[in-house]
């Protein structure tokens, strides 16, 4: 699992200060995974809505089969 914090412009572009809040163990998977996210784009804030850059956290659960 990679646990990531990211910043998300009012836009809906996530910004590239993303920042690993726990590594998966594998630094390769973890720059796949940042790699990915930086391609997301979230919906724009509506018109009246305060005007900042907004945070998360994301996780991501990887299984083998």
């Amino acid at each position: 699992m990679v646990i990531l914090k990211i910043w998300v412009t009012p836009e809906g572009k996530v910004e590239d200060n993303i920042e690993i809040v726990e590594t998966s163990g594998y630094p390769q998977l973890d720059k796949i995974v940042m790699e990915a996210i930086r391609e997301w784009l979230f919906a724009p804030l509506e018109e009246n809505a305060k005007k900042e850059t907004q945070w998360g956290i994301i996780k991501f659960r990887f299984e083998l089969s």
